[in-house]
């Protein structure tokens, strides 16, 4: 569970869903992850189911895991997205569906929209010419989970992929073909932290609005933004700017820049910079760009 400025990235995805008043939220994990779990748990009062998914085949697939305790109107969040949006008006008239978008520059690496009279006729996953510049951004809006669900089963029976995976995107141009009336709304705002520099980029906006100094800071130097959450200890550091020092989190004789660093991790003597500590980790040394799991050891060499 990577943590901005003392918070879930799912965390400020929910924030947007909690208007609507949720029947239920199923979060669907490729692993057990027990920081998040317990972190739902404790800050949301909304019923909620959490799914494992066994083998990682797409977002198609993970999806259809949940096909069993979902019927009517559902709302689907990819997690590794960031957005701010209008989701109210929901149900939307007229439609069967909502893809929420916005406008880039280089749609390469991510799926894009075709509009034709005011609904979606196309969908591309991952184009390799800029084809169109409406990209989704994973967030989906369907009137009838059913439908849904038999577009999945359709591209899943018939082995239909994209690079290798069963994607969202196939399956809605399946239902785009059968008369679907899929409509877009566009994002205020959109950082995609799952590609390129995304994450770190997302880092500055919200330090940018919630940067402060909860944990204990001797002798050091920071840059702000900067968050140091509850529990961390920053001992002779420069710190900043863009550093996130997660709850319980042991930083000493390092040089910080556009880093994350989770709960519970120790970073020691090491010079960093775009680089994320997973919670547990430790990494002792030298001068990287490191992204390690939760648990992680590594000793780096100056």
């Amino acid at each position: 569970m990577t943590v901005i400025a003392g918070k879930p990235l799912l965390g400020y995805l929910v924030d947007q869903v909690l208007p609507l008043k949720p029947e239920e939220v199923i979060f669907i994990l490729d692993e057990y992850d027990r920081d998040l779990i317990a972190y739902v748990k404790d800050e949301f009062s909304f019923p909620s189911r959490f799914i494992m998914q066994k083998h990682a085949k797409g977002s198609a697939h993970a999806i259809y895991g949940a096909r069993k305790f979902l019927d009517g109107e559902i709302l689907i969040l990819f997690g590794d997205t960031f957005f701010e949006a209008d989701l109210k008006g929901l149900p939307a008239k007229g439609v069967d569906g909502v893809i929420w978008t916005y406008e880039v520059s280089d749609p390469r690496g991510l799926g894009v929209v075709f509009m034709d009279g005011g609904y979606a006729s196309k969908l591309i996953e991952k184009p390799d010419d800029p084809v169109s510049t409406l990209a989704m951004i994973g967030v989906y809006y369907f009137r009838d989970a059913a439908s849904l669900f038999g577009a999945i089963k359709h591209i899943l029976d018939h082995r239909i992929m994209t690079n290798g995976s069963f994607q969202l995107t196939d399956a809605l141009e399946y239902l785009i073909s059968k008369g679907a009336r899929l409509s877009t709304r566009a994002a205020k705002s959109w950082v995609d932290a799952d590609h390129g520099d995304g994450l770190f980029l997302l880092q500055r906006e919200l330090l940018r609005r919630r940067g402060k100094v909860l944990g204990k800071v001797q002798g050091s130097v920071l840059r702000d933004p900067v968050f140091v959450d509850k529990g961390a200890s920053v001992r002779d550091c420069v710190l900043g700017p863009n550093v996130s020092v997660g709850a319980g989190a042991l930083v000493e004789g390092c040089v910080l820049r556009d880093v994350i660093v989770c709960a519970r991790a120790a970073v020691k003597d090491a010079t960093l910079s775009r680089s994320v500590v997973g919670a547990g980790a430790s990494v002792e040394g030298g001068v990287r760009q490191v992204d390690l799991a939760p648990g992680a050891k590594v000793r780096l060499d100056s």
